[in-house]
């Protein structure tokens, strides 16, 4: 039973999101704050534990999506449990796991308990004093245990995340009208960025621009407009030549993919872009010897297909990691690989783990594994890769035909997919999608749409669903 103290200490007073705003974090704020989580559960620090990487890395994608949710008006994204692993004591032999609840509607609470589960400290967020709100205290919303508590009905119960997992149909007969609402608001800052983007991909003749944060499009225009003023007062031929013909992405990081992308971290300095701007001839002259040093590796490995994950690997790291694992294997003497592996694709990673396959049939190799293991690896492991591989292609082709199919069944403007999903779970949520539209309910017909694993309504207007969404029956 809670006493009333716990009982105060569990309530949220909940403001209209407008003043909930005002009243707590802001975006720039709640990024700062994580910043020492970030640093915790990156990726790119489980390199030997391919698993718990995996987890992190799909963790952080729920757990970004529902921190953009927080500035959404009338957000009902449902609850979400994630799992993480952190290292001990900087200790890499010694994981912890940590579950984070993502049930706060409010920005400091949510910073609060995640730094809180994972032991990091709260000086930053307790430094931040809360700002005044122009609310009316007789007009405060309390948090449902407040009604419990005192028996009473809750007056504003629709405002609040229920128990009971709603119907697809009432959750978009709720959210449709907040949806519009946010379309049309920032319809003209889409518009904006578009035409910012077509003129640089025309002045500086870039394949393209792509915004590959997690924030909304009003971050995305101001990097776009702190960009175009870099380019006004600093045009340098040697960089805007190197530009030519790659995309210009914007992300969490700064420096030359090895996919030939050009990123710019949305959190940089100015300074750091203009830095690598200037050096990008240096850069793609190491991007060019890449093909090469991979053909390399191939011939040593019996003609075995060389791939790249999406993961985000710079020119320079990609080529240290190559250089090193083609030294490795020409100086191996007994390892050995039977028969045809050009039906296998391997992948360099950066990290000193296990050898493993991935999900998608690719066999992933840390650079740095000796040339034997490597060989004796890909030989045990050929066939089950290549069946891996075959079957996530089947898949991967049947879901991008479907997903084509709702989108045109339901007249979406778009239609995307939350990467943490497997095919087969898309497949499923869109054959429910097209075979059943009384369990949408209203019509969708120039919406966004993306398949996610919770409900909510992104800034821009995007509608999010969950791939098990409940119907009626």
């Amino acid at each position: 039973m809670h006493t009333l103290r716990s009982l105060r200490l569990r309530m949220n007073a909940v403001n209209p999101v407008g003043d909930l705003i005002k009243r707590f974090l802001t975006q720039q704020e709640t990024s700062t704050a994580l910043r020492p989580f970030y640093f915790a559960v990156h990726p790119d620090l489980f390199g030997n534990y391919p698993e718990e990487k995996t987890t992190n890395e799909e963790s952080l994608k729920i757990l970004n999506s529902y921190i953009q949710t927080l500035w959404v008006p009338s957000n009902n994204a449902k609850p979400v449990s994630l799992k993480f692993y952190i290292r001990l004591n900087n200790n890499d032999r010694k994981l912890k796991e940590v579950n984070v609840n993502l049930l706060s509607l409010d920005a400091r609470t949510l910073v609060r308990d995640i730094l809180k589960a994972c032991e990091l400290p709260l000086e930053y967020v307790e430094s931040i004093k809360p700002k005044s709100s122009p609310t009316d205290e007789h007009n405060i919303r309390w948090h449902p245990s407040f009604h419990d508590f005192f028996g009473k009905t809750n007056p504003n119960m629709g405002n609040f995340r229920k128990n009971v997992t709603p119907t697809l149909s009432s959750w978009l007969r709720l959210n449709l009208d907040v949806a519009d609402q946010l379309s049309t608001a920032n319809h003209p800052v889409l518009k904006e960025n578009t035409s910012i983007t077509d003129d640089m991909i025309e002045s500086l003749r870039v394949t393209d621009v792509e915004w590959n944060c997690n924030w909304g499009p009003q971050q995305f225009n101001s990097c776009l407009k702190s960009f175009d003023r870099l380019y006004q007062q600093h045009k340098n031929e040697r960089f805007i030549s190197a530009l030519r013909g790659h995309v210009l992405s914007f992300c969490n990081a700064t420096g030359v993919c090895f996919n030939g992308k050009i990123n710019l971290s949305s959190d940089d300095v100015p300074q750091n872009w203009i830095n690598l701007l200037i050096s990008l001839p240096k850069h793609m002259n190491t991007l060019r010897q890449l093909p090469e040093m991979e053909r390399r590796v191939s011939v040593l490995l019996n003609g075995i297909q060389i791939g790249r994950r999406e993961n985000i690997v710079m020119v320079d790291e990609y080529s240290k990691q190559l250089t090193r694992l083609i030294h490795t294997l020409e100086s191996d003497t007994t390892g050995h690989i039977e028969g045809a592996v050009r039906h296998v694709q391997l992948v360099v990673e950066s990290a000193a783990g296990p050898l493993t396959v991935s999900r998608s049939g690719q066999i992933l190799i840390p650079f740095s594994c000796p040339g034997f293991l490597v060989k004796n690896f890909i030989q045990q492991k050929k066939e089950e890769a290549f069946t891996m591989m075959r079957d996530y292609r089947y898949y991967l082709a049947k879901e991008n035909d479907i997903l084509q199919k709702c989108k045109d069944k339901l007249e979406l403007l778009s239609l995307r997919r939350d990467q943490s999903l497997s095919s087969v779970n898309v497949i499923k949520c869109c054959k429910r999608l097209i075979n059943n539209p009384e369990e949408i309910g209203v019509s969708l017909k120039g919406k966004k749409l993306k398949i996610s694993q919770f409900y909510s309504i992104m800034q821009d207007g995007e509608i999010v669903i969950p791939c098990n969404w409940r119907g009626h029956s």
